[in-house]
């Protein structure tokens, strides 16, 4: 194996290996990460914005995923360098689009907490009620927060699951929904921003212990910070997420488990496990219920047009 790994190295992959491996990565995923790329690079220099060199430390490991699964492609070995590559790409774009969201945030209206909250009311929900209830309940908390936090690892487990499982496929349209519903939910941003509930009903962080995290806490004063005070100066603590309306978190959980779903065995997990993950987000993000709602609507948004934009090279071709 070594051996087969150096020969192809030295004199590459016979034709049709190369274009078997190199025909499942679909152009216009790389299209729409380049366009933000740009979009991003220009809101950086036309607002200023100044960037603490110690922040792409925390770039380097989804590059060099992406990087070794181009490479590992290279060699034939599609599976494993597919997984790689979309994982890196997943990881490596969610990392690029924080910058274009704190873009965003420098020209965003005011707080629209007040109107969050009227259309939950509307709807026969009122947040500061159900935050009273769950209050007392610390291990519930805990539970939640744990399952919120998932997310940071699913992505690449279930990615490396369809690879492995022979649905490469499916694992690019994971990726194309993803930063199609990362796209919708970051257009919505400006236009919505928010403090969080927690902050808007003045809860205390010693009030939910169980919570685990001050980022229900945090983003708001981020934002503050940025639209109102002038902040330019990115530094590793403002790496956090910072839109309210609609939910990333939900749409993301909406899409992974969609993906996850037909895999034998696992994929019933993963479907209850980001059910859950949807439910956790309105106490752990915390999240509007509106939120929630909008952030259904992103993931399904961004679901059917991965299909078209996964499609597109065999469409170009």
């Amino acid at each position: 194996m070594i051996g087969q790994i150096v020969s192809r190295l030295r004199h590459g992959v016979p034709e049709i290996e190369r274009r078997r491996a190199f025909d499942a990565s679909p152009p216009l995923v790389y299209t729409v990460l380049a366009a933000v790329a740009l979009a991003t690079a220009a809101g950086l220099l036309l607002l200023r914005f100044t960037i603490d060199p110690d922040i792409f430390l925390y770039a380097l490991w989804p590059a060099w995923l992406w990087l070794g699964g181009i490479l590992v492609k290279r060699v034939g070995h599609t599976s494993i360098g597919g997984a790689a590559e979309v994982a890196g790409l997943v990881y490596a774009g969610a990392f690029a689009f924080i910058f274009g969201i704190l873009c965003l945030t420098a020209i965003a209206t005011s707080d629209q907490d007040a109107a969050l909250h009227r259309a939950d009311l509307a709807l026969g929900f009122d947040w500061r009620a159900f935050a009273d209830w769950i209050r007392p309940y610390n291990l519930t908390q805990s539970i939640l927060t744990a399952v919120y936090r998932s997310l940071v690892w699913q992505s690449a487990a279930i990615i490396a699951l369809l690879f492995a499982a022979g649905r490469g496929q499916r694992a690019w349209r994971l990726a194309a929904a993803w930063f199609a519903s990362l796209l919708l939910c970051s257009a919505f941003y400006p236009f919505f921003p928010a403090q969080g509930p927690m902050v808007y009903f003045h809860f205390q962080e010693a009030q939910f212990p169980g919570l685990l995290s001050d980022s229900p806490w945090r983003f708001g004063p981020i934002i503050h910070a940025v639209r109102d005070q002038g902040l330019r100066h990115i530094e590793p603590v403002l790496l956090t997420g910072l839109i309210t309306f609609p939910s990333f978190h939900v749409a993301a959980a909406l899409i992974l488990g969609w993906a996850a779903g037909p895999v034998r065995y696992v994929g019933p997990v993963f479907v209850v496990l980001n059910a859950l993950m949807g439910v956790s987000a309105i106490i752990c993000g915390p999240h509007y219920l509106v939120d929630i709602i909008a952030g259904i609507g992103a993931g399904l948004a961004g679901i059917v047009l991965s299909k078209y934009i996964v499609a597109f090279r065999i469409k170009a071709e």
